[in-house]
């Protein structure tokens, strides 16, 4: 890469400002003359705070300003280096058309298609107010965010197979918006000599929404994946589980390889709401959240003080899946099984579908196993989490002790990741897995002593 920038700030009487940044960025991963792309971003903002006329309200309503800024951020990942480059292989694989692909078994054939690629970008705005209230003890800053990505590198699925390609092409055509706010709030008071409190929080929240992902035009609105966040999921939506063999032939309805009703599906299974691919349905946005907050403060009476953080999310969800939440689909017996495995649908109480597995089947080609670990919502699991990150109890050094060769310190307890609120259970829900399989975040407790001299 080669790059270039530029800035130019001004400043009138601290009331007005103004910015302006630049770069001009090179990419090896770019064709010959199209390598470099201009990227500029400005600023703007005003503190009507500083202005003569707000004197008279200046003690309660301290500092006031407002500012907007817009840029472009470019991003010159393409799949991988050189992607200009078409690449031949000689695999085993051949040419392929409407009728048969891989017709000419040995021949040098087409793995990827060059294209010229381009330069993605994002265009950012934000608008945002910074307030200081009662002689600034108080401070609130919001912002207001949208963000706009285009020519984002993605695969071409919405050509059809008729064409003839050995590979689906890829284009800069994707775009993704992103739009929400972040806000925190601050205060900070001395009460007296010997109190003093400082209480803080901060938001984030973000929805963001693909526009173009150069996928065709599905056979129902519902399959659509445009309109929806990135990491949207698709699929069926299960209504409980069967609890007898009448059930199932009074519900008349075949599922996933069957003839007839109860053909492969037994009670206990999962019974889906419809059964054809083309009822799934957008049923999880993903795991990563679109809220996030954090609260906590500090307090100081004398020689006394304790400090804490919590941190949480909300508005995430996972589907389970894999070892130790699919158990005994090997045939070696392998796999890892959670203390919840009591948890499932047994002939003994066949009413009592108010468990978390299904009913259980040994080995990965068995039709209930099929069936029932299929993408569905039986799978689908809240992962907001409200957790205490950090707290400190702390014993300060008196200033008797400063007549010393100490100039002060203190003594402390301090606590991380000491407790998790969440309505799921088995792993801690800020992992990112979907299946526990991860290691996990460590509680620690410490005791210590600081101090200068």
């Amino acid at each position: 890469q080669q790059s270039l920038s530029m800035r130019v700030t001004y400043d009138f009487e601290r009331k007005y400002f103004f910015e302006f940044n630049g770069g001009y960025t090179g990419s090896e991963n770019f064709k010959k003359h199209h390598r470099f792309g201009f990227f500029p971003a400005f600023a703007v903002g005003y503190v009507p705070s500083n202005e003569d006329w707000w004197e008279p309200i200046s003690n309660a309503f301290t500092f006031f300003k407002i500012r907007y800024s817009y840029g472009i951020v470019g991003n010159d990942s393409s799949g991988e280096r050189f992607s200009y480059f078409p690449k031949l292989n000689s695999d085993g694989g051949g040419y392929s058309n409407y009728w048969t692909r891989n017709g000419a078994n040995g021949s040098w054939h087409y793995s990827a298609y060059g294209y010229e690629p381009q330069w993605s970008r994002v265009h950012k705005h934000d608008l945002g107010f910074e307030m200081n209230f009662i002689n600034s003890d108080l401070a609130i800053v919001i912002d207001l965010f949208k963000e706009r990505r285009d020519h984002i590198f993605v695969e071409r699925l919405n050509l059809p197979f008729i064409t003839g390609l050995e590979a689906n092409p890829y284009a800069n055509i994707g775009v993704v918006e992103n739009k929400g706010f972040e806000a925190s709030v601050e205060y900070n008071k001395a009460i007296g000599k010997d109190f003093s409190i400082s209480v803080r929080a901060n938001m984030t929240y973000n929805k963001d929404k693909v526009i173009e992902n150069a996928e065709s035009e599905p056979a129902y609105p519902w399959l659509e994946r445009r309109g929806h966040n990135v990491l949207a999921t698709w699929g069926f939506v299960a209504e409980g589980l069967y609890t007898s063999d009448a059930q199932i032939k009074e519900r008349g309805i075949t599922q996933f390889g069957e003839t007839y009703p109860g053909e492969l599906v037994k009670p206990g299974d999962i019974m889906y709401k419809d059964i054809d691919d083309y009822d799934q349905k957008c049923i999880s946005r993903g795991d990563i959240p679109a809220i996030y907050y954090g609260f906590g403060g500090d307090i100081r009476y004398k020689n006394i003080g304790l400090g804490i953080l919590f941190q949480g999310t909300a508005k995430a969800d996972r589907l389970l899946n894999g070892v130790g939440i699919k158990p005994f689909q090997s045939s070696s017996g392998g796999g890892t099984l959670y203390s919840n495995i009591k948890s499932h649908w047994s002939e003994d109480d066949p009413e009592n579908t108010d468990v978390f597995y299904p009913r259980l089947a040994w080995g990965a080609s068995d039709p209930s196993n099929e069936n029932n670990y299929k993408t569905s919502t039986w799978w689908k699991r809240d992962m907001s989490f409200l957790r205490l990150k950090q707290f400190t109890i702390s014993f300060y050094f008196p200033k008797a002790w400063q007549r010393t060769f100490l100039k002060g310190g203190r003594f402390y307890i301090m606590g991380e990741n000491v407790f998790t609120w969440s309505k799921f259970k088995l792993w801690d829900p800020e992992l990112n897995t979907s299946n526990g399989i991860a290691y996990p975040n460590v509680r620690a407790f410490s005791v210590g002593v600081q101090f200068n001299v």
